[in-house]
């Protein structure tokens, strides 16, 4: 090749060096001139008496685009949305680079991207696409309409990838530019802001955004690829649901105080951290099992029911006649934190209190409760008028109030269950107050739950069911998401969850 050749290939690389240098954001640009000045280097080993001039121009310059690579790498430049952006930060893309160029994300559920008439993905996974934003785009979200962006609103390059189920989150491409790595994780329904906002700023979040729970099959769809998963009670996690998530999970997050609906020790074997929300709802819950004593005790549903379907005609001295609640005998199966707030509430009432439990409690938490007596459980049914269950939910607890049970209690007794459903047999429930064993039942928990609108004990005029509320008020669960929240977070980045189930994981 002629001197007169390589001067040229000399010159334009220089050329090209000072294009990319220009146009910094274009990496591979910036790639390709730096290699084109390297080529230049056999040349000056020849006849270096002419070439050396430009060519270490040309090195200077890539070593100057190698530099500008390196920052673009490194930099961390803070992220203004527009409107746009920002809808589309929301409805699950993420915006990676705030200047001239849009990069966005397409995960999870997404099912179509398009530019003008012309559709991108068409619902079938993809590695990577490179689009130019020069036509409408159009997004749907599970076949529905949930974006549409006109020419102009969003202008530059764009790469959507869509997630391989079956693998973890992986570093977007380097071609958009630098981003700290953001956990996958999937929360199985919507939560109060409290939570679901921690989790946004600090997790790449997928959100079951429907109000009934996802389907057996959505949920092993769902959950595969996530580092954390936020379950509630209607989420059964077992060993089905770990091996459709995959071998990248490390917390399950649950937002409840029971876990019955975790296989803990499945989790354990696999050194998954499981977290729940003891504590924070302990006031609330009680608050409702004494609102459904007082309910159950005084016929309150019982009248109101009666009142709108224009039944009542008259006062009477012998209608709805209930128990009294001051000065009864209150029975509370299971002493734990709501179980003894119950008694607090109870001692205001003036009534003598009953708990049975695995354990006698210490001396000055019987005191602090109202000088409760810790008795048998068969004495505690058979002296109650009102009879409370605050126990977990396990093998040792499942229809702990059975047939023979309810039988010990009084006729004019009354059984409140804010606990778990299965604590309670419900069909000998049902018989025991269609034959009046007993006297009533207010329920908050039911087994199955949500109960069927036919079940039997619906019919009854003494029986008293809400939808599992005990926790609903809006600060307690505004504080529940919040814990869960900070469980999942510290999960996924490998700490030590704030509130865990099995902290045995962390010993090895």
């Amino acid at each position: 090749m002629s001197m007169h050749v390589a001067e040229y290939l000399v010159h334009f690389s220089n050329i090209l060096m000072l294009v990319a240098y220009s146009v910094r954001d274009i990496l591979w640009l910036r790639w390709f001139a730096v290699a084109a000045a390297l080529t230049n280097i056999p040349y000056f080993l020849v006849r270096p008496e002419r070439l050396w001039p430009p060519v270490v121009w040309a090195l200077v310059f890539a070593t100057i685009n190698l530099f500008q690579i390196l920052r673009i790498y490194m930099e961390r430049r803070p992220v203004t949305l527009s409107d746009d952006e920002q809808k589309l930060y929301d409805i699950g893309f993420r915006s990676l680079r705030p200047r001239e160029f849009v990069s966005l994300m397409l995960a999870g559920e997404w099912k179509n991207a398009a530019v003008g008439d012309r559709v991108l993905t068409e619902g079938t996974p993809v590695s990577s696409i490179c689009i130019a934003i020069s036509g409408t785009v159009h997004v749907q979200k599970r076949g529905e309409d949930v974006l549409d962006l006109e020419p102009g609103q969003i202008i530059g390059t764009a790469l959507a990838r869509r997630r391989v189920a079956s693998r973890p989150s992986r570093r977007t491409p380097a071609i958009l530019g630098p981003m700290t790595h953001r956990a996958h994780v999937f929360v199985s329904r919507r939560i109060p802001d409290d939570g679901l906002d921690l989790i946004r700023e600090a997790c790449d979040l997928e959100l079951w955004d429907d109000e009934l729970p996802p389907s057996r099959t959505e949920l092993l769809r769902a959950v595969a690829g996530c580092e954390g998963i936020l379950t509630l009670l209607t989420d059964r996690v077992d060993d089905e649901l770990l091996d459709a998530a995959g071998p990248q999970l490390r917390v399950v997050s649950d937002l409840a105080v029971g876990y019955d609906n975790v296989d803990v020790p499945a989790c354990t074997r696999r050194r998954i951290a499981v977290g729940n929300t003891p504590g924070v709802l302990t006031e609330t819950t009680a608050d409702l099992a004494f609102a459904l004593l007082m309910a159950g005790a005084r016929r309150i549903a019982e009248g109101d029911r009666l009142v709108r379907a224009g039944g009542w005609r008259t006062w009477g001295p012998l209608s709805f006649l209930g128990t009294d609640v001051h000065g009864s005998t209150l029975g509370i199966v299971g002493f734990g934190r709501i179980g003894q707030a119950v008694a607090r509430r109870a001692t205001g009432f003036g009534m003598p209190l009953l708990y049975a439990g695995r354990h006698r409690a210490a001396p000055e938490e019987e005191a602090a409760a109202g000088g409760a007596s810790f008795v048998p459980l068969d004495e505690l049914l058979a002296r109650s008028d009102f009879v409370s269950v605050h126990v977990p939910l396990g093998p040792a607890t499942r229809r702990l109030i059975g047939a023979a049970e309810l039988r010990r209690m009084k006729p004019t007794a009354i059984l409140i269950n804010t606990s778990r459903g299965p604590v309670v047999d419900q069909a000998a429930l049902y018989e025991a107050l269609r034959d009046g064993i007993i006297g009533g039942a207010a329920l908050d928990v039911t087994d199955p739950e949500p109960m069927p609108g036919g079940d039997p004990l619906l019919t009854l005029d003494n029986c008293l069911v809400v939808p599992h509320i005990a926790s609903a008020s809006r600060a307690t669960r505004g504080r529940m998401a919040a814990m869960a929240a900070a469980n999942l977070i510290a999960g996924v980045r490998g700490e030590r969850l704030p509130n865990p189930v099995n902290p045995e994981i962390y010993e090895t």
